[in-house]
Formats: structure tokens, C-alpha cells, sequence
């Protein structure tokens, strides 16, 4: 039997065609969700390169400014005086006016020292002796120069006058990030070419510094500008726009950072706001159907099943009562009153021709039981004085035993009669100690009316014998009549066997006598089977043998 786990409900029917019409729009929904964030996620990504662009731009303003500066230095007489103290003084007052800026160091060519402010460094502290004529060359990251405070070496060639050197203040440079207004939680960094950071914001005391990490070297060796999402080490996640070294010209790699929970907070604010009044309407497009289904589909529905379980339960005024005008379900609720209408109507008439037939049966009973006793008392009437009395006697029990078929054909309307309750009234007339002599063994089978009669009286005719001549006409004698079906009912022979033993000895007789006759032909004619009987020398037996079909009720032709 198929579970009813699995089944769905009218309304959950109503509800899962809901979800599937609202499909369309919900994932029209989602796609748009999802491309918002993909546009904001690219436009983040070129905020990130615009400002890494402009944070360069500040940065080359800064370096060019210091070279102008330099250049002009370069171009002033003081630095071709012969005496140190004159040169140095010269430095000395414009380092005054240029507070991001920490002394200057002039060398020749050969990269000896010939003057410097605020004292000379050391030699390490110095940037590189030969520096191309008008180039500025950015040195490294250094803690040596003068006042030995972080520092960045700017080294400009003057040809053969040597080569120029100042530092540009790294604290001065922190300052001017930190006025820089960066996006909530967004991030810049600004490396010399090997990647120690020499200015960042935020947390510029945990950077400044250290060494870009060995992951990310890559931006810094890198050609040409370009975004990364990546987790800083600070822990925030951003979207970079990073311009290396060989992009800004100034030989310092600048990136800008944009926090993505930031940026996209804004599309995920609308992202939950959509979903959420998506889930709304959802929500009441599914209460709405649930409680739409179940006004107008599940409480009709529950009226016609308890209309016909009124029916069943033995009801049946029981009617569902709904107006043909209600839509489909109210139509296919008349039908159904009309369809009990006519079943009620077809149960009285039913009913009635059920009891006339009774009284039919009833009054042709008894007709043939009095038209057969009428023909018993011609008979004795007629043959009296000139027929054998023993002959006239045989022909009345005959006419009884069909009389008792008859009874039993009667008792289930002419259609069949039990086969062993059929022998059991057969032999009943033969009282007393003959008839409990008889045995039967055989399943419980139904045989055809047209074979009922045949039987009864073939089967009265062989227990007449029985009790004259054979094996009942001996106090040890018995009868065992025996059958079965070969093969199943469908398509199978059924047999049935009659075999006396106890009695005295038989011998064939010389010629077949009426019932002999009686027997063979009536049941070949009725039943369509063969019909015979022996006379083995311990007692007669008769055997019927015929097609199950034809003899059975209820089997097909």
C-alpha cells in the first residue's frame, strides 16, 4: 500500500504553486542583489585605484618640491666657497625655512664631504656619491642621518660640482597622511623600493618601519598599478589600489586601502532591507494562499468527504447541500448528490425487486414440489396393478431427490449449489446405518445449476444400486465419494469419484440398464464430462471427469 507520508494536501498544493509563481521574482531579486554587489565591489576597486593615484600625485608634489629646492641650492654661489664654514651656514638658514627637510650634506665628485649642516653624518648615512646631473634619487628608509630620527635620503646630481643630500623628515610625512581623510576603516601605506614602510595610517607605530610582507613584495616589484582584496595585517579586510615603485617615478611605492565591510555595508543595508521585505511579502502571499485555500478549497473539500462518510456510515439522506454557482468544487458537489440520488433511488427499487423475486422463488418452489408430487400420485395412479411396484417406488424417490436439488438451487437463487451440502441431501433419504456409511473428502466447490440436477440424480441412482446390490447392502460395506481439481480452478479437470468396498462380490452385468444409461448420457449432456463406471470385483466404482469450467460455478467458459 502506498504511504501517505509523501502526499500533499490541496492547500500545500496551493502554497508550493505560491512559491513556484513568486520563483521568477525572487530570484530576479537575488540576481539584481547580486549584481549590485558586484558593481559596488568595482567600484570600490577603482575608488581604491583613484585615490592610491592621488596619494602618489601628493607624494611626487612633495618629491618635486624638495628638488626645486635642491636645484636652487644647487644653482647658489654659497656652495662654491672654499671654506666649509660659509657653505655650511648657507645650509644651515634654509634648512630653517624647510622644517620637513634635515640638513643637507654636499659632497664632490669623488664623493667626499664638503660641507653639510648641522654636522656631518656618517658615511652610511649618505646617499650615493654619483647621481646623474638633475636626477633625484629616493634612498631607503634610514634611522642614521642627522639627529638619527627616521628619515627618508633624497640625493640630487650636480654634475661636476658632486652631488646633494637631504632627508626628508618621516615624522613631518606621517603628519601630512594623518590629515588626509581616508574612508572608515581605510588604510594608506607609503614603502621606499624595498618595502619598508616609511609612512602609515592607521597604526602608524606598529608599521613604520617594519618590512612589507614576503606575500606581497610582488606589488612592490610590480610594473604597473593595480587593485588586491586581501586582509591587512591590521585584520581589516580591504580592497587596495597599489602603484609601485616603476608607476610613480619617485621610487616609493604608495597604496591606498578601502575597507569592503565599509564599502559594501551600504549594499548589504539595502541587501537585507530587500530580502527582508521580500520575506514579508512572501510571508503574506503564503498566509494569504493558506488561508484563501483553505476558505474556499479545504472546507468544501472536508464537506464533501464528511458527506460521504455520513453516506457510508449508513446515512443516506446525507447530502452535501452546496449551490451549483460556487465554481468547480460546488458542481462537483452536485454531482456527487446527484450520484446518491440515483444510487438511493436504484437501492429502493433494488430492494423491492430483491423481495418480489423472493416471493417469485418462494411461490415456484413450492409449485414444483406440488407439481412433482402431482406427477408421484399419476404415476402410482396410473401404473397401479400394471407396473412392479418396486419400479413405481424408484421413480418417486427420483422425483424426490429433484425435488431436494431443486430446494437447494432455490436456497441461492438458481445460480449453484454447493457440491458436498448437494450429495448430503442426495443420500439423506436413504435413513439409518446406509447413509452414515457414506464418506465424503473433497475441498468446499460450487457447481453449476445446469449440473446440479444431473448430479442429484446420478448420484441417488448409484446409492439405489448401492443399497440393492452393493456395498451398502452388506452391514460392512461403505462408500467414499472423493474430488478435486487438477491443475487450479482456471484451465484445470476436475474429477469425482464414486468407489464402494465391503460389499459382496461385484460382477459386470451383461447389459447397461436404464440408469446405467441415465447416468452416462444426462451427465455428458449437462456437465460436458465423461462419465463412466467399473465393476472391479471389491466394488463399483464411478468416476466423472470433466473440464473445471464447465463444471464449477464461477470459473470462465
Amino acid at each position: 500500500m502506498t504511504s501517505s507520508r509523501g502526499r500533499l494536501t490541496l492547500v500545500q498544493r496551493l502554497l508550493a504553486l505560491a512559491a513556484i509563481a513568486t520563483l521568477p521574482a525572487t530570484l530576479a531579486l537575488l540576481f539584481l542583489i547580486a549584481s549590485a554587489n558586484s558593481q559596488r565591489q568595482d567600484a570600490t576597486r577603482a575608488e581604491a585605484l583613484l585615490l592610491g593615484e592621488i596619494a602618489g600625485l601628493e607624494m611626487n608634489r612633495i618629491i618635486d618640491g624638495t628638488k626645486s629646492v635642491m636645484l636652487a641650492m644647487g644653482a647658489a654661489p654659497e656652495l662654491d666657497r672654499t671654506d666649509g664654514a660659509g657653505c655650511a651656514a648657507f645650509m644651515s638658514r634654509v634648512s630653517v625655512s624647510l622644517p620637513q627637510l634635515r640638513g643637507f650634506v654636499l659632497r664632490d665628485a669623488e664623493g667626499a664631504v664638503r660641507c653639510a649642516s648641522g654636522g656631518a653624518p656618517s658615511d652610511a648615512a649618505v646617499g650615493p656619491a654619483t647621481v646623474e646631473e638633475g636626477v633625484l634619487e629616493t634612498g631607503l628608509y634610514t634611522r642614521s642621518g642627522p639627529s638619527a630620527a627616521p628619515s627618508l635620503p633624497l640625493t640630487l646630481g650636480l654634475g661636476p660640482r658632486g652631488a646633494l643630500t637631504t632627508w626628508l623628515d618621516l615624522d613631518w610625512l606621517q603628519e601630512r597622511v594623518r590629515d588626509r581623510e581616508l574612508t572608515p576603516g581605510g588604510a594608506l601605506t607609503i614603502a621606499d623600493r624595498d618595502g619598508v614602510i616609511v609612512a602609515r595610517e592607521p597604526y602608524p607605530e606598529r608599521f613604520v618601519g617594519t618590512r612589507i610582507p614576503d606575500d606581497f613584495q610582488r606589488l612592490v616589484r610590480a610594473s604597473e598599478p593595480g587593485t588586491l582584496e586581501l586582509r591587512s595585517q591590521d585584520g581589516t579586510r580591504r580592497v587596495i589600489g597599489y602603484h609601485p615603485p616603476a608607476a610613480t617615478g619617485i621610487g616609493l611605492y604608495v597604496s591606498v586601502g578601502i575597507s569592503t565591510e565599509a564599502s559594501l555595508a551600504p549594499v548589504w543595508r539595502s541587501t537585507w532591507l530587500s530580502l527582508g521585505l521580500a520575506g514579508i511579502g512572501l510571508a503574506g502571499t503564503f498566509l494569504v494562499t493558506w488561508a484563501a485555500g483553505d476558505r474556499i478549497i479545504r472546507r468544501p473539500i472536508r464537506r464533501l468527504l464528511e458527506t460521504v462518510g455520513a453516506w457510508r456510515g449508513g446515512d443516506v439522506d446525507a447530502r452535501t447541500g452546496m449551490a451549483d454557482d460556487d465554481g468547480e468544487i460546488a458542481r462537483l458537489a452536485q454531482a456527487i448528490d446527484g450520484y446518491m440520488n440515483e444510487v438511493a433511488a436504484d437501492r429502493v427499487a433494488r430492494t423491492r425487486a430483491e423481495r418480489h423475486r423472493e416471493v417469485l422463488l418462494a411461490e415456484m418452489q413450492h409449485r414444483i414440489k406440488n407439481t412433482l408430487g402431482t406427477v408421484q400420485a399419476i404415476a402410482r395412479q396410473t401404473f397401479a396393478g400394471h407396473a412392479d411396484p418396486e419400479a413405481v417406488r424408484v421413480f418417486g424417490e427420483r422425483l424426490r431427490s429433484m425435488a431436494e436439488a431443486h430446494a437447494i438451487l432455490l436456497s441461492d437463487h438458481w445460480e449453484s449449489a454447493d457440491l458436498r451440502e448437494l450429495l448430503e441431501t442426495t443420500i439423506r433419504p436413504f435413513d439409518g446405518d446406509a447413509a452414515r456409511r457414506v464418506r465424503f473428502d473433497g475441498p468446499d466447490l460450487r457447481i453449476r445449476s445446469r449440473g446440479a440436477l444431473a448430479l442429484a440424480m446420478a448420484v441417488h441412482e448409484l446409492c439405489t444400486n448401492a443399497l440393492k446390490y452393493g456395498a451398502l447392502s452388506a452391514p460392512g460395506g461403505r462408500v467414499d465419494i472423493a474430488w478435486r481439481i487438477d491443475g487450479g480452478p482456471d484451465g484445470g479437470r476436475f474429477h469425482l469419484t464414486w468407489a464402494e468396498s465391503g460389499g459382496p462380490s461385484v460382477t459386470p452385468p451383461e447389459r447397461s440398464g436404464f440408469g446405467t444409461r441415465m447416468i452416462e448420457a444426462v451427465l455428458a449432456a449437462e456437465l460436458g464430462a465423461e462419465a463412466a463406471l467399473s465393476y472391479p470385483a471389491d466394488g463399483v466404482v464411478f468416476t466423472l471427469e470433466g473440464d473445471a469450467s464447465k463444471v464449477l460455478a464461477g470459473q470462465e467458459e
